[in-house]
């Protein structure tokens, strides 16, 4: 029978922080599966004439295109209370970092409220020439 030594180690992260300051280490979240979202590469933009929204087609952006595009498809050029349900199901885990900083995610700020409100609006894609 082997008997083993077990000695308490104090450890310190590597790092350059002082001895009394603690580093949260950061937790990175995987992805959430999405169905196979709409190629954008001729999409302008998504509109929503009655709110005066828009989302071009840019960096940053193009998972919004996607997933609006998505949703306009899917539920006839409309947003509807089921549709932002579903848009905000897309996004996954960005829908708790709009929770947290407030004004950080306006696209998914305005499916919550459509999802709350119940509302329906009209959405088109602008497609490029």
């Amino acid at each position: 029978m082997l008997l083993s030594r077990q000695a308490t180690v104090s450890r310190r992260p590597f790092s350059s922080a002082p001895a009394n300051i603690t580093i949260k280490p950061r937790v990175l979240t995987r992805a959430t599966p999405r169905p196979e979202l709409p190629s954008t590469t001729n999409v302008a933009r998504v509109c929503i004439p009655d709110l005066q929204w828009s989302i071009d087609n840019v960096d940053g952006k193009r998972l919004s295109v996607a997933i609006f595009t998505h949703l306009a498809a899917t539920y006839g050029n409309k947003l509807t209370k089921e549709g932002a349900e579903e848009g905000l199901r897309l996004y996954g885990d960005v829908v708790q970092d709009a929770h947290a900083r407030p004004g950080a995610h306006p696209n998914i700020e305005l499916l919550m409220r459509v999802a709350q409100e119940g509302s329906s609006y009209e959405l088109s894609v602008e497609r490029t020439q």
